[in-house]
């Protein structure tokens, strides 16, 4: 919603082999120039999302960790 705020999308392939969208991904609290999704890790059922603010001329790093249940 906001300007570069960023997203992740999950995708996951069905029993014919095509990859389907199962989920979109956002920070809890978006902000303008957040960059969520700038790096992202998975292993198993999880998936570390980081994102690169960049406030007041300064850049400030912060990671979200998704996990399915």
């Amino acid at each position: 919603s906001a300007t570069n705020s960023g997203a992740a999308h999950v995708f996951e392939r069905d029993a014919q082999g095509n990859w389907q969208h199962v989920q979109k991904l956002k920070a809890s609290d978006p902000t303008g120039q957040d960059r969520f999704g700038y790096s992202v890790a998975v292993r198993g059922p999880r998936i570390l999302i980081g994102m690169l603010r960049l406030a007041e001329g300064k850049r400030c790093a912060g990671s979200y960790l998704f996990s399915r249940d």
